[in-house]
């Protein structure tokens, strides 16, 4: 099968290790609410400055949610015959001199509808391992689960010229 959820060279960091075999098993149509975890890099840098500005959480939120729409509607170019959506998007955005690089996917198993829901209720789970409040946002943070899972860094982590449905803002 391919899809990015099975292309390690799509992938490069050290989320690749824990994001696939997380994602490797089915969970039968159904999102997997329990099994979710958190791993934010701001702690790897406790002097570093987090501050990405004012509106950077709300940008960041409605980032994610386009991410998400085209995870939802487009399907892989890569993979010839199947009209079914990718369920996998990535991007980067400047956020005033910083850019941020977003990566967003759900198994194969879930429902376009399903695949939303599932990032919504991780965004909102884990919003104390990706927001370092009153400053904005943390450096980056992963949130790895068995249905879904997003992940975002101030570096690339994800090959733009093989990663299917790849968008800069």
């Amino acid at each position: 099968s391919t899809s990015p959820f099975n292309a390690v060279e799509t992938f490069t960091g050290p989320s690749v290790a824990l994001a696939l075999p997380l994602l490797g098993l089915s969970t039968g149509g159904k999102i997997n609410y329990d099994d979710n975890i958190c791993i934010d890099t701001a702690r790897a840098r406790p002097n570093a400055k987090t501050n990405t500005g004012d509106d950077s959480v709300l940008e960041f939120l409605r980032l994610f949610e386009n991410l998400t729409n085209i995870a939802v509607t487009k399907r892989n170019n890569f993979v010839k015959d199947v009209e079914k959506p990718a369920l996998y998007a990535a991007g980067e955005k400047r956020f005033g001199n910083k850019k941020i690089y977003v990566m967003v996917q759900c198994t194969h198993d879930l429902t376009p509808r399903a695949c939303v829901e599932c990032v919504n209720h991780n965004v909102r789970q884990f919003q104390d391992c990706y927001e370092n409040k009153p400053v904005g946002l943390k450096k980056g943070a992963r949130v790895l689960g068995r249905s879904c899972n997003f992940r975002f860094e101030r570096y690339p982590f994800v090959n733009a010229k093989t990663s299917p449905n790849y968008l800069k803002f």
